[in-house]
């Protein structure tokens, strides 16, 4: 289930994520994973909390305009795993959301994020050819893009 991210979301969240998430999170803007989700809450118009099936925080994703665009991010816990379903079915419907809102929703991805690469693949994303020394520490990432005709 996904419902609007409060910033106690934030909190309760952080120490949870993902180490894969907080080695791309670092790796690409040299912020904390807290910092990242604080400034991706206050920078997103759009920020959803997904609930896993225990009831706990799985992700929290959001998407930033960035022109004629959306930038969508997520960062997720290990939690992840045992929801894929969820994540689909509601990823579906949100990303259809933001399309209408935003047009084509892109970012990148941390090239040894293997599972996220999955997942965007799942949720409709087309990935892109790798780029090279990206970011703060320089790291290969991939583009991803997902095109409002998609929906």
């Amino acid at each position: 289930m996904f419902r609007p991210t409060i910033p106690e979301d934030i909190m309760k969240f952080a120490p949870t994520v993902r180490e894969a998430d907080k080695r791309e999170v670092q790796s690409i803007s040299g912020l904390s994973v807290l910092e990242a989700l604080s400034v991706g809450l206050f920078h997103s118009s759009d920020c959803m909390t997904g609930i896993g099936k225990s009831g706990g925080i799985v992700t929290i994703a959001g998407v930033v305009r960035h022109g004629d665009r959306g930038a969508v991010w997520m960062i997720s816990s290990p939690e992840i795993s045992k929801n894929k379903r969820e994540l689909l079915t509601e990823g579906h419907k949100w990303l259809g959301a933001m399309q209408r809102k935003y047009g084509d929703l892109t970012n990148v991805v941390d090239a040894r994020n293997t599972l996220h690469q999955r997942l965007i693949r799942h949720l409709g994303f087309e990935l892109g050819d790798q780029i090279e020394n990206y970011g703060v520490e320089q790291i290969p990432v991939i583009p991803f893009k997902r095109k409002q005709n998609h929906v």
